[in-house]
């Protein structure tokens, strides 16, 4: 089975390459192949998720959604697009294009993460691969995932978080090709996207007796935290790899 971790661990880890030569981001993104988008949609889509959690009132968010919110959608919506266009590989501006990083300190990443990667494989495989493979699959994905992002634009507190939480499980099912987490995720993409536009159309009297609005908004909460912790654990990481002097 060829896992994105199988494929890191040949080319950084067991190839017998003593040169040094940097590696710029498009050999990374041909490397990784389809698998970039969702690698991309979810390093994009975590902090968003974990900015529900902090957003403290109306007045707040707003602020929060403009400053913090609204770049990182704007990434995800150009990837959405790229994906929705039939693109195999995303396509970046020059300047984004010559960044190149030592071979030794992508190294010293894939080392880092291939342990979480491959427990994270554990939870999925290539399958219903009509979904997350073939043309039409990952056109509707592009379109699903620039209206989940659409969707989630509301200067309420809360409610765009199942939306989010869909866009992000949709991601994580293109990482690894798994067409079944894909449509899981496009599922609840679609239920939140219901969700928020009756909650915006007839207030919050109009909230399914199904689960209590508190106990939603406590999932929420936690699913958000964790993505906080995430958030800040991956790029602290990532910083300090980066910048460590060899």
């Amino acid at each position: 089975m060829n896992k994105l971790s199988s494929k890191l661990q040949r080319y950084f880890l067991d190839a017998n390459t003593v040169e040094d030569h940097p590696i710029g981001i498009e050999e990374l993104f041909f490397l990784m192949g389809k698998r970039t988008f969702g690698c991309l949609f979810v390093l994009f889509i975590l902090p968003l998720l974990a900015l529900v959690s902090i957003q403290p009132s109306i007045k707040y968010s707003v602020l929060l959604i403009l400053c913090l919110g609204a770049p990182l959608r704007v990434m995800i919506l150009l990837l959405a697009l790229q994906l929705a266009f039939g693109f195999r590989q995303p396509w970046l501006p020059y300047p984004f294009r010559r960044f190149k990083l030592k071979r030794s300190k992508l190294q010293e990443i894939v080392k880092l993460w291939i342990p979480w990667l491959q427990k994270l494989e554990l939870f999925s495989k290539p399958r219903l691969t009509l979904v997350s493979e073939s043309l039409p699959g990952r056109i509707l994905i592009g379109l699903a995932m620039i209206l989940m992002i659409l969707l989630s634009i509301t200067p309420v507190p809360g409610i765009d978080g199942l939306t989010l939480i869909g866009a992000f499980v949709t991601s994580f099912g293109l990482i690894n090709r798994d067409g079944l987490i894909s449509l899981g995720g496009l599922i609840l993409g679609a239920f939140g996207g219901l969700l928020t536009a009756r909650l915006l159309l007839f207030g919050f009297e109009s909230w399914p007796t199904v689960m209590p609005m508190q106990l939603y908004i406590l999932i929420l909460k936690f699913i958000s935290l964790i993505a906080l912790a995430a958030t800040i654990l991956v790029f602290v990481l990532l910083l300090i790899t980066i910048f460590r002097k060899d």
